[in-house]
């Protein structure tokens, strides 16, 4: 099952500045298709003039060819995009990601429910997760629990001087084809009942365990003003978890926290081709079966053998990006997954843009992948 698509050229040029292919060592071949593909931007012998640079990649982005190799490939990666990258080349970085979003129909994403506090570093660029150097982050789509989810995210590190701390990517085309295979019961249940994640907390006041409160404008209080009384903050805040997350949204306790547990049915397509969008494996190391935070949408729980072999698929299916100071990698946030390995020394600040599809019918191309389309496709796998 394809999609028919124009094969990623190895050079784009205005005939003074150009865009060369890069070949990633370990890339994967999905569907016949390089994920990723990367590309140098090439001055060939120029100084490094922003509005030329932007005036060329606005021109590709308008003619279609970064929403191709984003999508068709499923992460596109920009070397070289900014001379001497280093940690105060954000603002300039962000003008160039503005540049080819929104040249290509994109428009920022209002990020709301976030479980990490975000600093802001430029024009829609934020710090990424801030977990301990020596923390994994296990794969996920960006807020593939809720309602709301970006199109694409926007990754870059300016000044990568660490050892290890490579980002895995995961293709959720090929992991699909991987549990359809070796965990095909699974497979269809995921699909016929969902998933269900129970019991999300966002606090009243942080604390040493509470680090993420439900009035900060990453999470759901962006609309509150400073003059706004108590009742009226907790409606405001309510309101934006309803719509973005779920509407199993409520205040509990003495202390109102804001407890919130959602449905989501991740066997999607894009297009025609089947993914798995989900954040199954980030929550995965915190399963326990006396209260488990995510379970089928039924409410049964999982074989904790089955979770961790679909965990140890996701892995297995990795590609791990080995970061170049200024390296902006753009991920179609529909069909890939993204984590973070450990690192020591050095260092090594992610960035991050989320941006949206403006078209309502490009958004209509990502949907869910019914269950008798899965049924469909054990079929065939049983007959091969």
């Amino acid at each position: 099952m394809t999609v028919d698509y124009a094969a990623p050229q190895k050079t784009y040029s205005n005939g003074k500045i150009s865009l060369d292919k890069v070949e990633l060592p370990d890339a994967h071949i999905i569907h016949g298709r390089e994920f990723p593909v990367a590309y140098s931007l090439n001055l060939h012998g120029l100084d490094y003039d922003t509005d030329e640079v932007e005036s060329f990649l606005a021109k590709l982005a308008k003619d279609g060819v970064f929403t191709q190799l984003i999508e068709n490939n499923g992460t596109f990666v920009l070397r070289d995009s900014i001379p001497n990258s280093d940690d105060s080349k954000s603002q300039q970085v962000a003008s160039i990601i503005k540049t080819i979003e929104s040249n290509r129909g994109q428009v920022p994403f209002e990020q709301n429910g976030t479980l990490t506090l975000r600093d802001k570093k430029g024009f829609n660029l934020y710090t990424a997760n801030k977990s301990p150097p020596e923390f994994r982050l296990h794969q996920h789509n960006e807020y593939s629990r809720f309602k709301k989810f970006p199109n694409s995210l926007i990754f870059t590190i300016l000044e990568y001087t660490a050892t290890g701390g490579e980002t895995p990517l995961v293709h959720g085309g090929e992991l699909y084809q991987k549990i359809l295979k070796e965990l095909p019961v699974f497979l269809t249940k995921l699909s016929k009942v969902g998933l269900k994640f129970e019991d999300e907390v966002w606090y009243k006041e942080a604390g040493e365990d509470k680090k993420v409160v439900w009035n900060h404008e990453v999470t759901f209080g962006r609309y509150i003003k400073p003059d706004d009384d108590y009742e009226t903050q907790k409606r405001k805040a309510l309101k934006l978890a309803k719509e973005y997350v779920s509407e199993d949204s409520k205040f509990v306790g003495d202390q109102d926290d804001l407890i919130i547990s959602s449905t989501t049915y991740p066997v999607k397509k894009f297009k025609s081709e089947p993914v798995l969008f989900s954040s199954i494996p980030a929550f995965a190391d915190k399963y326990t079966i006396d209260e488990p935070k995510i379970k089928f949408g039924d409410g049964s729980l999982f074989d904790k053998d089955e979770l961790n072999k679909f965990k140890s698929l996701t892995v297995e299916s990795e590609y791990k990006h080995n970061w170049k100071s200024g390296d902006i990698v753009f991920v179609h946030n529909y069909q890939v997954s993204h984590g973070k390995l450990p690192y020591k020394d050095g260092k090594r600040s992610t960035l991050v843009a989320m941006w949206d599809a403006k078209d309502e019918e490009r958004k209509k191309q990502f949907a869910t992948f019914e269950l008798s389309s899965v049924d469909a496709e054990l079929e065939k796998l049983s007959l091969a």
